[in-house]
């Protein structure tokens, strides 16, 4: 055993115990920060680009739009409104109440249509023709 690593037993065991409970009280506290940090939803895209697990769950989304052929970007249109997107974030949790998964939705806003003003000339690309097919079946 090297002079070293007896030096700090010895200091270790000096410590008073209020010293260790300050310690174990500060380091629940990181605990406790960190599990807050990764359960709040973003409310906005830039507040979700501040933390890897959000931008993990919207990549997830984003390649399921690729697997599933959802999309295909082309130039947009002239005259055509074009509905926009928006990130909707949600933190999955087990029965405990721990983290089980961020999950991340893209979502046309549909909502900005008006009824008689260019109603039928909104375009937004979200559908396959094969699930307009199994829908309308």
């Amino acid at each position: 055993m090297d002079k070293g690593s007896s030096t700090r037993q010895y200091y270790w065991s000096t410590l008073s115990p209020s010293f260790h409970r300050l310690q174990l009280y500060e380091q629940a506290l990181f605990c406790y920060y960190d599990a807050f940090l990764t359960s709040v939803k973003p409310k906005m895209y830039k507040d979700a680009l501040t933390q890897s697990c959000w931008i993990e769950a919207m990549q997830e989304e984003l390649n399921e739009f690729e697997r599933l052929e959802v999309w295909e970007l082309i130039p947009r249109l002239d005259k055509v409104m074009v509905i926009t997107l928006k990130w909707i974030y949600k933190v999955k949790l087990n029965e405990l109440g721990g983290i089980l998964k961020n999950k991340a939705r893209l979502v046309a806003h549909g909502h900005r249509q008006e009824e008689g003003i260019d109603f039928e000339e909104s375009f937004a690309p979200v559908a396959r023709l094969e699930a307009i097919r199994i829908f309308l079946a």
